[in-house]
C-alpha cells in the first residue's frame, strides 16, 4: 500500500503485504509476534548507513566526517575506510571540527549542539539554549569559541572549555551558515532574512550589514588575508565582497544548481565552488575569471543524476568529496574533476518492504532505485539487481512463487525481475505517470499497478499482456491489494474514497466513504479490511457490509502503512511520528509502540510465519523487530 504525499516531508510510500502462501517454519530463537507478547517485541537488526546529511575534512585532511541520520561517521580521506562511529542517538544534520582537530561538534534535528572527542568519539558537552534547530556550526581560528546558528533567528557564542554561552546575536529570519574570520575578531552570519551580517567576536557589537541578497546562502568563507567574504548563494551564483565596505566585487556563476560550497586556495589567488549538480568551479580571485569548469561527467557512467547532497574541499583545495542523496561517498580531484574514489550509498530513503514467501529474502525500494535483495535476518546480500535508469521505485512485491520481483518506478514503468539471479525479465509500459504501488494477486496470475494519474492497470503476468484499466480515481492511487481470493481489487487514492473492483471484468462493485486514505490491507481471512488516514488513525471495515468496526487512535502524526500478522490477531502501523504501532486486532487496543527510527516510518511488513516485522524509514534505515527466544 502507497500514499501520494502533498510535500516533501511526506512523499509518497507505503507497504504492500507479500504475497499470501503456506508459512514456512519459523527462525530459530523467534517467537510469533501477538498481542499477548507485543510489548516483547525489540530491535534485532538494523540495515544502512543512515541518510547522509552533511561531510567535512579534518584539517589535516586526513579524514572525512559524514554526518547522517544515525550519527557520525569517520573515514579515512583516501581510501574511504570507516575509522570510527559515534553513535549520537540523534539525526545529525552537521558536523565540523576544531581546528586543531581533536573535537568535533554536532547539530541535530533538536535544539542542542554537542562536543565530541575524535580520538574515542566520546561525548565532552552538550550545549543547550537555542529554542529551534542548529543550522550551522563555525569555530573561532584557536578554537576556543563555538558559533552556532539556529531557526530561532539567532547566532549563539560558547565557550568550548566549559560551554558557557558568551552571547546572542539576533536575525530576522533563520540563520543558514557562518564563518569566522582568519583572526577570529569578526563573525559572519547569513540568514534567510537575506542579509549577511558581520559581528565584532569580542562584544558581540554588528559592524556592518551586507544587504542585496535574493536566496539564503549556504556556505561563507572569508579569504586568507581575511579582506574578501565569499558567499555561496541559493540561485547558483558565488558573491565575492570586499569585507572593509561591504562592496561587491564579482558575482560568479550561475552554475549547475544551488552552490553548496565554497573554498579559498591557500594562497587566496583562487576561489573554488561546487553545487547540487555536481558542477565544479575555479574562478580567479582578482578578476572572476572562470580557470576551471567541470560538469559531473561521472553520473552519464553511473545510469542515472543523483543529485550532491553536501560537499567538502580539502585543506589544501586539492580534493572535493560530496555526498549524494542516495548516500554514495565520491572523491574527486579539482584539477580536472576526476573521480578518485567512491564509497557506494546505503542510507536512500527507504519507500517499501517486502518478504519473499518463505520469509527467507526481504526486497526494499528508494527514491534512488532498488538495492540489492538481503538474506533475514542477518542481511547478506543474496541478489543483486541488475541496474537500469529507472530512477527511484516506489513499490516492491514478491510473485507468489518467490521467482519474481515486481517493482514500480518514477519513470512510469512497471519491472519485472528474475530473483534468482537479479536479471530483468520484462518491462510492462502504458502508465502516462509516476506510478506508486504494484501488487500481485494471491495466484500470481495477475498483477495490478496504480499511478500518480489515478489510473489503476491489470496485466497477465505471464506476458504482460493489459487486461483492463480502471480509471475512476482522480487522486493519486497509492494503494492496491488483492482480497485472498483475488476476485476483488480494493485500490485508495490521497483524499478520495476506496473502491472495491472486480477483477475479472473490471467492473467497479462499490465505494466505500473514506477521504484522507494513505493505505488499505485485507486481513488473512479476507473478512477485515484495514485503512490508514492521514488524521492520524486506522479503521478496521468488516468487509461483508462495508460496517466501521474501529477506530484506532494513539499516533501523533498520519499513518502511512499498515499490515496484519499471518493470523491476523495483529495489526501494524508505520507512522510520520516515526514509530511503528502494534494493535491488537479484536478491539483495537494499542499494545505496544516501537521506537528507534530517527523519520518519517514508510512501510511496514510481517514476515510469512508472523516471526519478523520489518519497517523502513526516510532516515534510510530498514529495521528488522522481533521476539527473541532464550
Amino acid at each position: 500500500m502507497k500514499r501520494n504525499s502533498l510535500s516533501i516531508v511526506w512523499l509518497a510510500v507505503v507497504l504492500l503485504l507479500s504475497a499470501c502462501g503456506t508459512p514456512t517454519p519459523q527462525l530459530p530463537g523467534l517467537a510469533p509476534i501477538s498481542p499477548d507478547n507485543a510489548k516483547q517485541v525489540t530491535q534485532l537488526a538494523r540495515w544502512g548507513k543512515g541518510t547522509l546529511d552533511h561531510v567535512v575534512y579534518s584539517p589535516d585532511g586526513r579524514l572525512l566526517v559524514v554526518a547522517s541520520s544515525l550519527g557520525i561517521y569517520l573515514y579515512d580521506a583516501q581510501t574511504l575506510d570507516e575509522v570510527r562511529f559515534i553513535d549520537a542517538d540523534v539525526w545529525v544534520t552537521s558536523a565540523i571540527f576544531s581546528p586543531d582537530g581533536q573535537i568535533l561538534a554536532s547539530s541535530s534535528y533538536e535544539t542542542d549542539v554537542t562536543l565530541w572527542r575524535v580520538s574515542d568519539g566520546t561525548l565532552l558537552r552538550t550545549l543547550e539554549g537555542h529554542t529551534e534547530r542548529v543550522q550551522s556550526l563555525a569555530f573561532s581560528p584557536d578554537g576556543e569559541i563555538l558559533a552556532s546558528g539556529s531557526f530561532d533567528n539567532t547566532v549563539r557564542l560558547w565557550r568550548v572549555s566549559d560551554g558557557t554561552s558568551l552571547a546572542t546575536l539576533e536575525h530576522m529570519d533563520w540563520v543558514c551558515s557562518l564563518a569566522f574570520s582568519p583572526d577570529g575578531q569578526t563573525l559572519a552570519s547569513a540568514s534567510a532574512d537575506e542579509t549577511v551580517r558581520l559581528w565584532r567576536v569580542s562584544d558581540g557589537t554588528l559592524l556592518r550589514a551586507l544587504e542585496g541578497h535574493s536566496e539564503w546562502v549556504r556556505s561563507l568563507i572569508f579569504s586568507p588575508d581575511g579582506e574578501i567574504l565569499a558567499s555561496a548563494e541559493a540561485d547558483a551564483t558565488v558573491r565575492l565582497v570586499r569585507v572593509a565596505d561591504g562592496v561587491v566585487l564579482h558575482t560568479l556563476g550561475p552554475i549547475m544548481g544551488p552552490v553548496l560550497s565554497v573554498v579559498f586556495s591557500t594562497d587566496g589567488e583562487s576561489l573554488a565552488a561546487g553545487s547540487v549538480g555536481g558542477s565544479l568551479r575555479l574562478w580567479r580571485v582578482a578578476d572572476g575569471a572562470l580557470l576551471l569548469e567541470h560538469e559531473p561527467t561521472a553520473l552519464a557512467e553511473r545510469g542515472r543524476f543523483i543529485a550532491v547532497r553536501t560537499l567538502a574541499f580539502s585543506p589544501d583545495g586539492a580534493n572535493a568529496a560530496a555526498g549524494r542523496w542516495d548516500g554514495t561517498l565520491e572523491l574527486w580531484r579539482m584539477s580536472d574533476g576526476t573521480a578518485l574514489r567512491t564509497l557506494e550509498g546505503d542510507g536512500s530513503w527507504v519507500t517499501d518492504v517486502a518478504f519473499s514467501p518463505d520469509g527467507a529474502t526481504l526486497a526494499t525500494s528508494s527514491h534512488d532505485g532498488l538495492p540489492p535483495l538481503r538474506r533475514v535476518p542477518h542481511g547478506a546480500i543474496s541478489t543483486t539487481l541488475v541496474e537500469e535508469d529507472m530512477g527511484g521505485v516506489e513499490s516492491v512485491e514478491f510473485s507468489p512463487d518467490g521467482e519474481t520481483l515486481a517493482s514500480a518506478g518514477y519513470d512510469n514503468i512497471v519491472r519485472l525481475w528474475r530473483v534468482s539471479d537479479g536479471s530483468l525479465l520484462r518491462t510492462l509500459e502504458g502508465h502516462k505517470a509516476q506510478l506508486w504501488e504494484v501488487t500481485f494477486s494471491p495466484d500470481g496470475a495477475t498483477l495490478a499497478s496504480g499511478d500518480e494519474d489515478g489510473a489503476v492497470r491489470l496485466w497477465r503476468a505471464a506476458d504482460g499482456t493489459l487486461l483492463h484499466t480502471l480509471e475512476e480515481h482522480i487522486g493519486g492511487v497509492h494503494s492496491l491489494v488483492f482480497s485472498p481470493d483475488g476476485s476483488t481489487l480494493v485500490s485508495s487514492a490521497w483524499e478520495e474514497n476506496i473502491r472495491v473492483w472486480q477483477v475479472s471484468d473490471g467492473t467497479l462493485l462499490r465505494t466505500l466513504e473514506q477521504s484522507g486514505v494513505t493505505g488499505v490491507v485485507f486481513s488473512p481471512d479476507g473478512q477485515t479490511l484495514a485503512s490508514g488516514l492521514d488524521d492520524n488513525s486506522i479503521q478496521l471495515w468488516q468487509v461483508s457490509d462495508c460496517t466501521l468496526l474501529y477506530t484506532l487512535e494513539g499516533h501523533t502524526k498520519p499513518v502511512l502503512g499498515v499490515a496484519f500478522s499471518a493470523d491476523g490477531r495483529t495489526l501494524a502501523s508505520a507512522s510520520a511520528d516515526g514509530t511503528v504501532g502494534l494493535w491488537r486486532v479484536s478491539d483495537g487496543a494499542l499494545v505496544h509502540t516501537l521506537q528507534g527510527h530517527m523519520a518519517v516510518v514508510d512501510c511496514v511488513a510481517f514476515s510469512p510465519d508472523g516471526t519478523l516485522l520489518a519497517s523502513g524509514s526516510e532516515d534510510g534505515t530498514v529495521r528488522l523487530w522481533s521476539i527473541p527466544v532464550e
